[in-house]
Formats: C-alpha cells, sequence, structure tokens
C-alpha cells in the first residue's frame, strides 16, 4: 500500500486484509502512528565519528534517540565492530543483530536471467549509495558501470535515449537496473524493442535474529 497519509492506509489495510501484521518502512520518526516494534537497521560503511545529523553528516536524529529502538540490525560494512562496541556500553538493554547484502542474480520481472552472466552488460541505477550496487557487478565478467543517477530520480525519455546511445557505442548487449529503477524504466525500455534487466539483491540475518 502507497500513500501519503500512513495512518489512513493502515485503516485500510485493516479493512481490507486478513493481517495481524504491518510493516512500514522509513517509520522510526512517525510519531502519528504506534508502533509495536522500532527495528533500525544502521549501515556500518561510515565511522562512528561521522555519524551527524543533517545537514552536516546523515542522521535525522541523534545518536540518542537509538535508544527507544526495539532492536538494532548492524549491516556488514568495515565498522561494524566499532559501531557494536558503542552500542554495548551506549544503549546495553537494546538487542542487536547482524546482516549481509546478498545477490539473488539477474531477472526479467519474475524470470531468472543469469544465464546472461557471461554476456556485455551495462549498469546504472539510481539509489542513495550505489557503491554496493557497483560492488554486487564485479560477479559479472564483462560488465561496465555506466551511470549513477541521483536517489528517487525519475528518469526522463532523453535519459532512456542517453543510455541506450551508451549501450550501443559500448557493444553491450543488455542493460540492467535495480529493482528500485526496474519498476521505473522497464515499460519504456519496452516500448522501444529493449530489454532491461535488474540486479536483485537481498539481505540476510543472523539465526538468533
Amino acid at each position: 500500500y502507497v500513500g501519503r497519509n500512513r495512518k489512513r492506509m493502515v485503516q485500510v489495510i485493516e479493512r481490507e486484509e486478513n493481517s495481524g501484521l504491518i510493516v512500514m518502512d522509513d517509520g522510526f520518526q512517525h510519531f502519528a502512528l504506534h508502533r509495536t516494534i522500532d527495528l533500525v537497521v544502521i549501515s556500518t560503511n561510515h565511522p562512528l565519528k561521522e555519524s551527524f545529523c543533517l545537514p552536516f553528516g546523515e542522521l535525522r536524529e541523534p545518536l540518542c534517540a537509538l535508544k527507544r529502538s526495539t532492536l538494532i540490525i548492524l549491516h556488514e560494512g568495515p565498522e561494524r565492530a566499532n559501531w557494536k562496541a558503542f552500542l554495548e556500553v551506549f544503549a546495553p538493554a537494546i538487542p542487536v543483530f547482524f546482516s549481509k547484502r546478498i545477490s539473488f542474480g539477474l531477472w526479467e520481472g519474475k524470470s531468472h536471467c543469469d544465464k546472461l552472466k557471461n554476456e556485455p552488460l551495462g549498469f546504472f541505477c539510481g539509489i542513495a549509495n550505489p557503491v554496493g550496487f557497483q560492488q554486487d557487478i564485479k560477479d559479472y565478467p564483462n560488465a561496465i558501470f555506466m551511470r549513477a543517477f541521483p536517489d528517487h530520480y525519475r528518469y526522463t525519455e532523453k535519459d532512456i535515449s542517453l543510455l541506450l546511445e551508451e549501450k550501443s557505442r559500448n557493444g553491450i548487449e543488455y542493460l540492467a537496473t535495480t529493482d528500485k529503477d526496474w519498476v521505473k524504466v522497464s515499460d519504456r525500455f519496452l516500448s522501444r524493442g529493449e530489454k532491461v534487466l535488474s540486479l536483485r539483491v537481498g539481505y540476510e540475518l543472523t539465526p538468533d535474529f
């Protein structure tokens, strides 16, 4: 369910779905709705000492807000040990779990296309942190990372034309992007008789979670 008014969306879900569980994305600061569980995921790519609030850093709240979370997941990264040590002292009552990024290969909608793994592939994305995506494509021997657009990017017909021109110029067989971007661009490519794939990723939690 998608909507600007989350309270209204919850009321719709309660009315239309036979479910006792509602998952809300990006809701830690959404005080208009009571949450039973506040699950906070922390990327540990950035040093703890660089964790400042906007506009000086990426945090929406000071670190002390973590004390109201129900549990914390530390995603794999070079600073994970430092974050773990910090949380053990700063918020010892909050359970901490670990996750890692895993790849499910290339897809076209619901069809698995990893047989194309060795084909010349051109990758693009429009996400907040393209570094992880660029790491994922290292599994593809003939991959070229072509372009990173801004997060939540709204693709134009001109963008599609430029990507197809770059594809042709580099002798690329197929274009691929993230799942997040695929839903935005697949119809645009299809209308031009072109195929675009998605590189699907997920996150694996340790069994104690």
